[in-house]
Parts: C-alpha cells; structure tokens; sequence
C-alpha cells in the first residue's frame, strides 16, 4: 500500500454516477401537484360550516366540550375571584 494520493475520475464530480448514468439529487425537485390532474372540492372532508346541532354530536365530542368548558369556567371565575382580593 502507498500513501499517494489517487486522481478521482471527474465524471463522477459532474453529477454522473460510474455506470454514465446520471444522479438525480432529490433536493431539487419540485413536484408541482396541480400538474397531476383537475384539483376538485372533495365533498366528505369536514369544511366547518355545517349547522350540527349539539344534540346530535358523537358523545365523545360532547363530553371532551363540557371539560373543556368547565376547565375554562374554573379559570375564569378563580381569576375574577383574585382579582377582586387585590
């Protein structure tokens, strides 16, 4: 073995791999998505605009509401009570 140092093939530096074949960096590329097709309102993604009632809400969903609810309340009414001390 020597020490001396061995001249690199620059084709490789070039952005092409040993076979010729040429290296894709995929840092750089850019997919633009509205090329793929005719971009369409998907009806059954939830938009927020729908008049649901609370009665007919999941019961997971009203149950998560009310705890956050009285959580909130909680805070508020100890923040007025301390600020009616001070």
């Amino acid at each position: 073995m020597s020490s001396k140092s061995i001249e690199k093939d620059q084709t490789n530096l070039i952005g092409r791999d040993f076979n010729g074949r040429v290296r894709v960096n995929f840092k750089q590329i850019i997919i633009e998505f509205s090329s793929f097709g005719k971009s369409e309102k998907i009806d059954y993604i939830y938009s927020g605009n729908e008049k649901i009632p609370f009665r007919e809400k999941h019961p997971i969903y009203k149950i998560i509401f009310r705890n956050e609810f009285a959580e909130e309340t909680k805070d508020i009414i100890r923040n007025l009570l301390k600020n009616k001390e001070n």
